[in-house]
């Protein structure tokens, strides 16, 4: 049996999408995975950057093949343009048309082969920053007070960066997005129908509408999904 499986680095990544996939039938036969559970070594983006190329030389799964992973940021080298290029070397070598114009901020891009089915690709935050998908996902905060409480919590934390006696016990600037997100997800009073094990605390805030679904870059992830899983693409 084709699977079709869209391979994450890690549990955020997995959350995220495991709400965006059950809210459109249309997608829910897509197998979501960071590597591990698919019988690699690791999750992370090492892992998968080592799961790639033996999904592709197996094609074990036997249908449509997407990947997500997080730009991260230039200045520790890597950002996007590094993420990309990562990638785009590892499919090359199976023979993936990589040649095309990079498409414009938040599409994400599908490469195409003679033989095989098209490979999807986004990077995130949005197909072109510098970042990771908690920044996507603070970029979708809605409604005033849940703002003003990232604005709040985003000032804080500056305000730490800056204290020379903290700098050293204190989260790494290039992990700022993640920090203010998940400190600004559990700040928050958690609904009674979120207290529950079957769903994560990125899921309830999805639920319960703090972070907008149909904010722009949430509907271009979900068109790009629907594009990367369509088989007669």
């Amino acid at each position: 049996m084709n699977r079709d499986i869209l391979l994450v680095e890690g549990k955020s990544d997995q959350e995220l999408f495991r709400y965006l996939l059950s809210k459109h039938p249309e997608l829910q036969h897509i197998e979501l995975s960071p590597p591990k559970p698919l019988g690699f070594d690791g999750d992370g983006i090492d892992g998968l950057l080592k799961a790639l190329p033996n999904l592709l030389k197996f094609k074990e799964f036997g249908g449509n093949l997407a990947v997500v992973l997080d730009a991260d940021y230039a200045s520790t080298n890597k950002g996007f343009h590094k993420r990309r290029t990562q990638i785009l070397e590892i499919i090359g070598a199976f023979g993936y048309d990589i040649s095309g114009a990079m498409p414009d901020k938040g599409v994400g891009e599908l490469f195409s082969h003679p033989d095989l089915t098209p490979f999807g690709l986004w990077i995130m935050p949005d197909h072109s920053s510098e970042g990771m998908v908690e920044t996507l996902l603070a970029q979708a905060i809605q409604h005033p007070a849940r703002l003003e409480l990232f604005q709040y919590i985003t000032n804080t934390a500056n305000d730490l960066l800056k204290v020379e006696q903290l700098k050293e016990i204190c989260f790494k600037a290039t992990h700022k997005d993640k920090t203010l997100f998940n400190t600004w997800l559990f700040w928050q009073k958690q609904p009674s129908e979120c207290k529950s094990d079957s769903i994560s605390i990125i899921e309830c805030a999805l639920q319960q509408g703090w972070i907008d679904c149909n904010h722009l870059l949430l509907k271009n992830l979900v068109f790009w999904l629907a594009n990367a899983f369509n088989r007669t693409s």
